[in-house]
C-alpha cells in the first residue's frame, strides 16, 4: 500500500497542535523566539522534546572572583526554557545538548518554548515535538525530565559532556 509521509515545521512566534513537530531555527531568528506547543486531545499528558540539534551558548566559565556574582556554570548568555501556565517549568538549560531529550507536562493551555539569546552568539536547533497520552504503555512516570529504558548505554546531563556509564 501507499501511505503519506508529512513533515510539519514551525519557527519563532509559531505554534503547533500536532504531534511529531519539529520546531527548528533559522537565520532570521530573533530574541526572545517563542513557539507554543498546545495539546492536539484531552488524553495528552506529556510532551517529549527530542533535541535533534541543540546549539545555543555555553553556561559562563567566569571564575567565582570574577564581576558577575554566582555565575559560573549558569546560562548567561543564552537560555532554553519550555513553561506552563501554573509555573511547573523545565530548568534553564544552555551549550549544546544534541541528541538529548527532555519531559515536560502538557499544559492545558499549551506549553511555550523559549529561546532567548544577549549577544550574537551560536545558535541552532532543531526539536521534535512528540505529544504523549495518558494512556500510553510507554509514558514516562509523571515528574521524569529525561526517561531511559535501556539496561546500559550513555547517561548525560544537559551540557555536560562527560558520561555516567550504565551499568
Amino acid at each position: 500500500g501507499f501511505g503519506v509521509c508529512c513533515t510539519f515545521t514551525g519557527g519563532c512566534s509559531g505554534s503547533t497542535s500536532l504531534n511529531n513537530t519539529y520546531f527548528k531555527s533559522s537565520d532570521s531568528d530573533s530574541s526572545p523566539c517563542l513557539f507554543s506547543v498546545c495539546k492536539n486531545s484531552d488524553d495528552i499528558c506529556q510532551i517529549r522534546l527530542n533535541f535533534n540539534t541543540f546549539d545555543i551558548a555555553q553556561p559562563s566559565t567566569n571564575n567565582p572572583s570574577q564581576t558577575q556574582p554566582n555565575g559560573r556554570t549558569q546560562c548567561q548568555q543564552a537560555q532554553f526554557l519550555a513553561t506552563t501556565s501554573d509555573g511547573n517549568n523545565s530548568p534553564t538549560i544552555c551549550g549544546t545538548n544534541t541528541d538529548y531529550h527532555m519531559l515536560v507536562d502538557a499544559d492545558d493551555d499549551c506549553n511555550t518554548l523559549s529561546f532567548t539569546w544577549s549577544s550574537s552568539t551560536t545558535r541552532s536547533w532543531n526539536i521534535q515535538i512528540m505529544q504523549i497520552s495518558c494512556d500510553a504503555k510507554w509514558k514516562p512516570p509523571e515528574g521524569c525530565l529525561q526517561y531511559f529504558t535501556g539496561s546500559t548505554g550513555y547517561i548525560y546531563s544537559y551540557n555536560y559532556a562527560v558520561a555516567l556509564i550504565w551499568p
